[in-house]
């Protein structure tokens, strides 16, 4: 049996040389790899503004884009608070997020997919000072439910400051990309940004009274945020009834 990496930067740096360059996808599986999990995705929060810089498959992107729309869960709870969020099982959470439990259930009935626990991590950017400032966070989903210890949780936080330096551009053999570089290939939420606009526009709102209409009308209509705002874009039909 061959010895596995066992740190972000190692599995990362394999990655990269496989691929002959560094991709943003690559942060996000590598993570993925070391801690054990299935799937995993990572948005940056920029001028207050949510981007996703990666995800593993559609069903990361979805829980990602979920937690998005419904405005809770355990990525935005751990941007926010600085902290390891654990959820041993998903599922189980209604008490804690019950919007995003009941977007999760549709989703699971719907297409027979499986979500056991979660994890959401800081990204942090720490420097020779005690301060810290969060650049958004690690999202990670394990088949079954999930026990996690102090040990692990210290793992995870290291896991999850590497993956913001290469979200920083950092690579693990020392090139530097700049902050940007992963702009060209991530999901940034144009259709969201557009469809928003194009509210406050119609109905003469502020932008964040916009977002908040999009973001509510996703939900009852059981959609993410960027799926009804593709589907407003394209009929450009905004309306107070509909939304």
């Amino acid at each position: 049996m061959t010895n596995r990496p066992t740190t972000m930067e190692s599995v990362l740096g394999a990655m990269i040389e496989k691929a002959g360059g560094p991709l943003p996808g690559q942060i996000g599986a590598a993570c993925a790899d070391v801690l054990g999990a299935d799937r995993a995705s990572i948005t940056v929060v920029l001028d207050e503004v949510r981007h996703t810089v990666c995800v593993t498959d559609p069903v990361a992107g979805h829980l990602d884009e979920l937690q998005f729309t419904v405005g809770e869960g355990p990525w935005l709870e751990a941007y926010a608070t600085g902290s390891v969020v654990v959820a041993a099982d998903l599922s189980g959470e209604e008490a804690r997020w019950p919007m995003l439990v009941s977007g999760l259930r549709e989703f699971t009935e719907r297409t027979g997919e499986r979500v056991g626990g979660s994890m959401g991590v800081p990204l942090r950017v720490r420097g020779e000072s005690p301060d810290e400032f969060r650049l958004g966070a690690l999202n990670l989903l394990f088949p079954g439910r999930i026990s996690v210890d102090r040990v692990f949780a210290e793992r995870a936080r290291a896991t999850a400051d590497a993956a913001a330096l290469a979200v920083l551009g950092v690579m693990p053999d020392g090139r530097d990309l700049g902050p940007d570089w992963w702009t060209f290939g991530a999901d940034l939420r144009r259709s969201v940004h557009l469809a928003t606009g194009l509210i406050a526009e119609r109905l003469g709102l502020a932008l964040e009274d916009a977002l908040l209409r999009l973001r509510t009308s996703a939900f009852v209509h059981g959609q993410t945020s960027s799926e009804r705002a593709e589907e407003i874009l394209a009929t450009r039909d905004v309306t107070e009834e509909d939304l």
